[in-house]
């Protein structure tokens, strides 16, 4: 039985400013049910608090506790690592503040070396800020990256994502990320499985991305469901779920062309 959800952000419970009226629907009947609701979601530019407000004004009431972002799950893998680190990042606002949330010191040069590199994204990127990351990895620093999406979804078109940033600096250093926090890594789902207390087999993820969402919620034996109200259509979702083999063991792949089918996997 499936005993919390987890919701990707863009592409399934919104759209920009849009939300998703369907999963808002859906998330007021699991309140009720007292199933827990989580936000997972790569984008490392807003904190949790950003979150819980952006979320507020679209009508959709997720605890700050319930919000697992990259740039969080960064400065606590961070952290579990090195208390106070030092970090010079490539990435915006909500990284640096998620970072000093948890007592790291942001660098802005190479006055004094950096214990880790973290990349997201950054639509400030410059040449000087490659040439300083490639300077603290050269000396030792830690590279790390949030995701490594290679588009970001915008008004009417795709835009370049946190990969771009992460390939550049992984070119300039031919040091490849040592880690990378975001989906389809495992880090938030661990945790957020951990916080909650419950086995990956008793989670469903709702994402739109193939790649990232359904492959990171499988690669933690957590089950999926994935939406069509994102980047996936029907057919790559098809083909998605067709390739893959479900064995006894296996999380399970279902395609939600329509929301309301949460609730009955809830009562499975």
């Amino acid at each position: 039985m499936v005993k919390t959800v987890f919701f990707d952000g863009d592409g399934v419970l919104y759209r920009g400013d849009q939300v998703n009226e369907a999963a808002k629907r859906i998330i007021e009947v699991l309140r009720e049910k007292n199933v827990p609701c989580v936000l997972i979601t790569n984008n490392s530019t807003k904190t949790r608090q950003t979150y819980v407000k952006k979320l507020q004004k679209l009508g959709i009431k997720i605890q700050e506790e319930f919000i697992f972002t990259s740039a969080y799950m960064t400065a606590t893998v961070i952290a579990q690592e090195k208390q106070q680190a030092k970090v010079f990042v490539v990435g915006e606002q909500g990284l640096k503040e998620e970072l000093r949330a948890q007592g790291h010191t942001i660098l802005k040069g190479e006055s004094e070396l950096a214990d880790y590199v973290v990349a997201g994204l950054d639509r400030t990127f410059t040449y000087q800020k490659l040439s300083v990351a490639q300077y603290h990895i050269q000396h030792g620093a830690r590279f790390y990256a949030t995701n490594t999406d290679a588009t970001l979804p915008g008004r009417g078109r795709q835009f370049p994502g946190a990969g771009t940033m992460i390939a550049a600096i992984q070119t300039a250093t031919a040091t490849p990320p040592e880690k990378v926090i975001g989906k389809p890594s495992h880090y938030m789902f661990t945790q957020a499985l951990n916080k909650i207390g419950v086995k990956p087999s008793q989670a469903v993820m709702i994402g739109d991305r193939l790649e990232t969402d359904i492959q990171g919620a499988l690669n933690a034996g957590i089950n999926a469901g994935i939406a069509l109200t994102g980047v996936s259509t029907l057919t790559k979702a098809q083909e998605f779920v067709k390739k893959r083999s479900e064995g006894e063991n296996k999380p399970w792949v279902r395609i939600l062309d329509d929301f309301s089918k949460i609730l009955e996997w809830i009562d499975e």
